[in-house]
């Protein structure tokens, strides 16, 4: 079966504002991040400050992704009649990125205890150790298990139940972190539109 000449061509063309724009799409990311980054940390988990963080990298890869992506849309609707679209999807996106970020840090809060000045992610269920542990100290805090074990979370917690909050807080920060990518460029583009002849 013989390939479509014009889809060949969309693609091409695609392809060729994709490599000529490359560099604005990484630069609009990277502004994106540095905007929502003011506010808004990653997850961290397990024993301390060396570990990478992968949410942080999953996040830039996200945001780059979706502003790709959105090359398409943004060249499709770009005229004037197509500023109530934007407005509308600007709205969604901001409710959206709202109530994620109220969960987030909800949970942040909940599930995290500061070691040294460092967040960390615990658990719910206490390893054997921990428990015992934090019978015979009742009352010391969160804060102060980890940094009587050198912030290491799984030395007082279970790694399944660090694992799930850890989990929960990673993609609900990646999800904020799209939603809010998604309503810059809705409200970027909504103007774009409003102010077009």
């Amino acid at each position: 079966m013989a390939n479509n000449p014009s889809q060949e061509n969309t693609l091409e063309k695609l392809f060729g504002l994709l490599r000529k724009y490359w560099n604005i799409l990484a630069g609009v990311a990277a502004w994106i991040l540095s905007l929502v980054g003011t506010f808004l940390q990653p997850p961290f988990v397990t024993s301390g400050p060396d570990e990478q963080n992968p949410w942080a990298n999953l996040a830039r890869f996200v945001v780059t992704g979706l502003i790709g992506l959105m090359v398409i849309p943004l060249l499709r609707y770009r005229s004037k009649g197509d500023t109530d679209l934007w407005r509308r999807n600007a709205f969604i996106a901001l409710f959206g990125g709202i109530v994620a970020i109220g969960l987030y840090f909800y949970s942040y809060d909940s599930w995290t205890c500061k070691c040294f000045g460092q967040a960390i992610v615990i658990g719910s269920d206490y390893t054997s150790h921990g428990q015992e542990y934090a019978a015979k100290h009742p009352n010391k805090s969160c804060s102060d298990l980890l940094e009587d074990h050198q912030c290491k979370a799984e030395d007082v917690w279970t790694k399944d139940s660090i694992r799930r909050y850890y989990q929960i807080l990673g993609w609900t920060y990646i999800t904020t972190i799209w939603l809010l990518t998604i309503f810059v460029i809705a409200c970027l583009q909504a103007v774009y539109c409003a102010y077009r002849k």
